[in-house]
């Protein structure tokens, strides 16, 4: 298994509270990988770790080999973008102004806006659905309407391996579904996709490697058919499940039968 992002013992708190304690995991490059677990679980804290947001309080988090605390931030963001839970828009910008500062990171001094700049940046909108939205004022738009414009930035940023926080929050079942697919498209074509989701189900369909987070530990890391089982299920949500065949893709899908809530 190829592999450039690497927990090496690591531990995180907040406010001297453990939240993630000791893990250890590679995540698969070229690969669409799904973080899942309860609330409170860590989930958004392993992937602001991987994005370099915030810094472990042990062990180390590596991309090829090397710590991610050593890397300028613009040379970070070259290789990971990242689409926090809550991402706040400046006031009175337009969407294609937001969209266009994806392409930062690949700007410098002597290089600044470019036409690739421009194509990704249209090209991002439009994977994204926002095009028609390119002129609005992010402040006009919808909850769904802003998340798919976040996603566009972080496309627009156009690097390796994407890290996303909830993605399809806010979104609409249809966008729902478009989102997973081009994130499967996505990392079909060589792209690194980390993203911390709640529907199992959806996850199961559509990544292709699972981590399984409770209690601040990794429970379970693998293939669907290795990781959706009813003892996982049990471990990590506290829920009775059988587990059957998706009836379109044959993967793993959970049918609850009981949530165990006084344990």
């Amino acid at each position: 298994m190829n592999y450039r992002l690497q927990l090496d013992r690591v531990s995180a708190a907040y406010e001297g509270v453990s939240v993630l304690k000791d893990i250890s995991l590679v995540l698969p490059d070229g690969v669409f990988t799904a973080i899942m677990g309860a609330n409170g679980s860590g989930k958004s804290t392993l992937l602001k770790l991987l994005g370099g947001a915030v810094a472990p309080v042990a062990g180390k988090i590596l991309l090829d080999g090397k710590p991610v605390s050593a890397l300028r931030p613009r040379h970070l963001a070259r290789d990971i973008a990242m689409l926090p839970q809550f991402p706040l828009a400046p006031d009175g910008i337009r969407v294609a102004e937001l969209v266009m500062r994806g392409r930062f990171p690949h700007q410098t001094m002597f290089r600044q806006w470019s036409a690739a700049d421009r194509t990704a940046v249209d090209a991002a909108m439009a994977q994204a659905g926002v095009a028609d939205l390119a002129h609005r004022l992010v402040s006009t738009l919808s909850g769904g309407q802003r998340q798919r414009v976040w996603i566009a930035l972080v496309l627009a940023q156009d690097t390796p391996i994407l890290l996303l926080d909830e993605p399809t929050s806010f979104l609409d079942i249809a966008y729902q579904v478009e989102l997973m697919a081009l994130l499967s498209e996505l990392s079909e074509r060589g792209r690194t996709i980390v993203a911390v989701l709640h529907d199992i189900n959806q996850a199961s369909r559509h990544a292709s490697h699972l981590v399984m987070l409770a209690g601040g530990q990794v429970i379970a890391a693998g293939r669907p058919d290795e990781v959706v089982r009813a003892e996982t299920m049990r471990a990590v949500f506290r829920l009775e499940s059988v587990i059957v065949p998706d009836p379109v893709t044959f993967t793993p899908m959970v049918v609850p039968s009981e949530l165990r809530r006084n344990r």
